[in-house]
């Protein structure tokens, strides 16, 4: 990369980490999930006294109590099973050192640092894969995207594993994609124990060794990588199953036999592909719908992008194969974003240079919603009002098209994205989430 090139790209992550930083402790609003104390609760009773202690709605638990901070509930249980434990250690110790040793004293301002951080770490790694993968025009309007969408940027806030759990896929893939041509016994340890890590993480942390180990069969790497990996992640499984055993056998059965018992079926896939969900509340910011758009797009060429395709699919599956078929929860998709942002990236390809008619689909995605949030919730819209936004979004570039103008149509392309990119950072910095 040239001087400038870098300086781009450490302007973009500082951009995104300002969006992140901005009224974070604020918006979403406390109790927008609970899940955030969740996973503070779990850490924090672990780190202080050694057993796992948080608030669930699980049947199956042997010890409850009732707990209110500050109007809201925590139905307390112990020892504590919902979820593996890392996530919520990393973001307690910081608690903890900030002197938040109880869970009356934890604050939002202090733990959603924690998420913040992992995000930043997730972009340089986006880039970098991207990078390695794509080049520098691919990277940086993927890192862009990321680093501004409302929807991504607002969910990389809150404390939940997911947000672990996205840099330690991309992790893998970035190391996976420096040692590739030459795996190695220490390389295999290495991806094994990122994979482990995962799992400690999140139940579906499983997509990264799934994804380790189908990138090794794709690209013929010798079967004892595999093995290697596969035998660390099931010593790490294995790990697990003693921790639970360790504090009570039975309620760690039970509360895993009601974790796979949840009802799943196909309307999980409608629910997820229609229903852009910013943590608790139906959020159509236009980059998650375009950047499916752009996800199955690049299944044309499948081939060229599998590097890509391969993680968001197997994750996409175990999606619609774990979740239940109602209720509102975005969380989920926060691994996903960054494939979401690189595949729109990849589809809107170098629109500074040639025309590319997929800007016509991201203005008519992405500039809709920017109407919506931008002019007509604020302000009202009319007939008059919405005619003559999709007049300046579509005419000019149409005409443009068709006598020929190809500098012309790469120059409103130019304009185009800078306006949507601009707007998209703009409506993220106002963004404020429904009580």
């Amino acid at each position: 990369m040239t001087r400038w090139q870098k300086l781009l790209v450490f302007a973009v992550i500082v951009l995104g980490t300002v969006l992140r930083l901005h009224t974070y402790d604020v918006y979403p609003q406390r109790g927008a999930t609970s899940d955030e104390y969740t996973y503070s609760f779990l850490g924090q009773s672990l780190l202080t006294g050694g057993v796992p202690i948080s608030w669930s709605y699980f049947g199956g638990y042997k010890n409850h109590r009732d707990l209110t901070i500050n109007k809201l509930y925590f139905p307390i249980v112990w020892p504590y099973f919902d979820h593996p434990p890392l996530s919520g250690i990393l973001v307690a110790a910081w608690a903890i050192v900030n002197g938040e040793t109880t869970f009356e004293q934890i604050s939002l301002s202090t733990i959603r640092l924690v998420p913040i951080l992992f995000t930043f770490i997730s972009s340089v790694l986006l880039f970098f894969l991207l990078y390695r993968q794509y080049g520098f025009a691919i990277a940086l309007p993927a890192l862009i995207i990321y680093s501004t969408s409302t929807i991504m940027v607002v969910s990389s806030r809150v404390v939940m594993a997911e947000n672990l759990l996205t840099p330690l896929l991309l992790g893998a893939l970035v190391y996976y994609e420096r040692v590739r041509k030459k795996i190695s016994l220490r390389s295999a340890i290495i991806l094994g124990i990122i994979s482990s890590l995962a799992v400690w993480t999140k139940e579906l942390g499983i997509v990264v060794a799934m994804s380790v180990v189908a990138l090794f069969i794709y690209d013929k790497q010798k079967l004892f990588h595999s093995i290697v990996v596969v035998a660390i992640v099931a010593a790490a499984i294995l790990g697990y199953v003693v921790y639970g055993f360790a504090y009570d056998k039975e309620v760690f059965l039970t509360i895993v036999a009601t974790q796979a018992s949840r009802m799943v079926g196909p309307e999980t896939l409608l629910m997820l592909a229609s229903r852009p969900v910013l943590i608790n509340k139906v959020f159509y910011d236009g980059w998650y719908p375009f950047g499916l758009v752009g996800v199955f797009a690049c299944f044309v060429d499948w081939k060229k992008h599998f590097r890509m395709l391969l993680p968001f699919f197997i994750y996409f599956v175990l999606l619609v194969g774990s979740l239940t078929r109602e209720g509102d929860m975005g969380w989920y998709m926060i691994v996903a974003y960054p494939f979401l942002a690189a595949a729109s990236a990849i589809v809107l390809g170098d629109w500074w240079k040639k025309p590319n008619a997929m800007i016509l689909v991201a203005v008519l995605i992405i500039g809709l919603s920017f109407f919506y949030y931008l002019i007509e919730l604020p302000f009202g819209s009319t007939l008059a009002r919405f005619r003559l936004f999709l007049g300046v979004s579509f005419i000019p570039y149409i005409l443009a098209s068709m006598l020929h103008r190809e500098r012309a149509v790469v120059g409103i392309q130019r304009v185009t994205m800078g306006t949507l990119l601009f707007l998209t950072a703009l409506q993220t910095y106002f963004y404020i989430h429904p009580a």
